[in-house]
C-alpha cells in the first residue's frame, strides 16, 4: 500500500518520527528500533530494505526488532463499536527473510 493509503489507518504521517530518530542516531544515542510487520502494509522486501537503508544512513541503532503482527486485540474493536481492519499475519518464513535483510 502507498503511504497515503496507510494514513487512513494511522491518521498522521511519520515525518516527525523519522526526523527525531535521525537526530537521535546522529547523536549516537542508544536506540532500539521495533518494527511491527503488518501484512498488506509493510510486509515486503522493498519496505524492509527501505527501513534498513534509512537506519544504515547514519550511526546504526543498537538493535532492530521485527515484530510480527498478531490478532490478539482485534476482538476489542467490535466491543468498542469500531470497525475492524483485518491484516494478514506474516509467516515464519517471511519473518526469517525480513530479519536476514537486517543482518
Amino acid at each position: 500500500e502507498s503511504a497515503r493509503s496507510r494514513l487512513r489507518y494511522i491518521g498522521v504521517g511519520n515525518e516527525q518520527i523519522l526526523s527525531n530518530l535521525s537526530y537521535l542516531l546522529s547523536q549516537h544515542a542508544r536506540v532500539q528500533i521495533r518494527v511491527p510487520v503488518i501484512g498488506g502494509m509493510n510486509d515486503s522486501i522493498e519496505e524492509m530494505t527501505a527501513i534498513r537503508d534509512f537506519l544504515s544512513a547514519g550511526f546504526p541503532p543498537e538493535r532492530v526488532d521485527l515484530l510480527p503482527y498478531h490478532r490478539m486485540g482485534e476482538n476489542k474493536y467490535g466491543a468498542l463499536g469500531k470497525a475492524v481492519s483485518f491484516f494478514s499475519v506474516p509467516t515464519p518464513e517471511q519473518m526469517a527473510q525480513f530479519r536476514a535483510i537486517f543482518t
